[in-house]
């Protein structure tokens, strides 16, 4: 939050941008656009050098006058208010410095009969004119830079909530994943020591994944299902001629990327919610779909006594899968099958060019 804050300021827009080269260039542009705008030809230097004398007081007295209400009237959703205020204020000064301006260039011997320019429709004119090429201008940028800034603290804020969610989520993995291992691992000891001697040193191999692959948000899909391969090696040395695992999927496939542990889930909460025998063998099959969907079914026969269950595992996987497509995660029971239908995600090509 810390950091959001900071970045927040570093981002905040200054009332009183640094611009020095809008006004270096846009004073004597403005200034040769109202001579030519409203004098005859010829044009003198002196009228031009007087409008842009002119141009250049109203040009910084206007920026001052700007900056302040935008201290007064900040952000986006101030917008109509400081416009009104400003354009009426503006307008109102500019009307009673356009007469001085006259009478001190009139000093300087670069306008005659200052009194004709004073209060008229085409000093009227100029004075709108002005106020508005300038006003525009500068309200332009800060409306830019006021979205601009909004968006970046938008952008900056459903990151960070995204990341801290899938924290939380992977967080919530690993513990899940050791609770039933050992679990499993409990349960072989009593009832085979040297199978329970193999399955702890399967089961290092299959933490080692976890370990190393806990704080990626994706993975390819083709690592996963090599894991899962070795997940389900440990609960056949449990279950053996009783758990079945079949795989039909494309190669191209493989190359796509899932949240990591998301196959391990669906197939612990397969073999943990069903019987599994060899009379009533339980067969999971993961295939692929031309819909770019990855499919995860499994023979309906839940058990009559149901294990006690956290109900986080399948509430995990859509919860990751929401951070990362529109596309949500299907839940199918046909009282024959339990499917559950993903979303295959784009392949990390972004990290394969940069791994070297």
């Amino acid at each position: 939050m810390c950091v959001l804050l900071s970045t927040m300021k570093s981002k905040r827009f200054k009332p009183f941008p640094r611009e020095p080269w809008t006004r270096i260039f846009g004073i004597p542009v403005v200034g040769c656009i109202l001579v030519f705008g409203f004098h005859e030809p010829p044009y003198r230097w002196q009228d031009v050098l007087s409008a842009i004398l002119t141009t250049g007081a109203i040009w910084q007295t206007d920026y001052l006058l700007m900056g302040w209400f935008r201290t007064r009237f900040p952000g986006v959703e101030n917008t109509p208010r400081r416009v009104f205020w400003t354009i009426l204020t503006i307008f109102a000064v500019n009307l009673m410095l356009d007469p001085f301006m006259c009478y001190l260039t009139f000093g300087l011997g670069l306008c005659e009969n200052p009194e004709l320019h004073v209060f008229t429709q085409e000093g009227l004119q100029k004075n709108l004119g002005t106020t508005l090429i300038i006003g525009t201008l500068y309200e332009a940028g800060y409306f830019f830079e006021q979205w601009k800034r909004q968006s970046f603290i938008a952008e900056e804020a459903l990151s960070r909530q995204l990341k801290s969610e899938l924290n939380v989520l992977k967080n919530q993995v690993s513990p899940h994943f050791l609770f039933n291992s050992l679990n499993t691992l409990a349960t072989l000891i009593d009832e085979n020591p040297n199978k329970a001697s193999e399955f702890t040193q399967k089961l290092s191999r299959v933490y080692r994944y976890i370990l190393q692959y806990k704080d990626e948000e994706l993975i390819d899909l083709g690592t996963e299902l090599d894991f899962v391969l070795d997940y389900f090696a440990l609960m056949r040395m449990r279950f053996e001629n009783g758990l079945i695992l079949r795989l039909n999927l494309d190669d191209s496939v493989r190359l796509n990327s899932i949240p990591p542990l998301t196959l391990q889930i669906l197939v612990e909460n397969a073999i943990k919610h069903n019987v599994v025998s060899a009379t009533r063998p339980l067969t999971i099959e993961i295939s692929s779909e031309a819909k770019g969907s990855l499919v995860v079914r499994n023979n309906w026969q839940p058990k009559r006594q149901a294990e006690p269950s956290t109900g986080t595992g399948l509430l995990n996987i859509q919860k990751r899968f929401e951070l990362f497509s529109e596309r949500g995660v299907d839940v199918i029971n046909t009282h024959e099958h339990f499917v559950i239908v993903l979303p295959l995600l784009e392949p990390l090509v972004s990290q394969r060019i940069v791994e070297p």
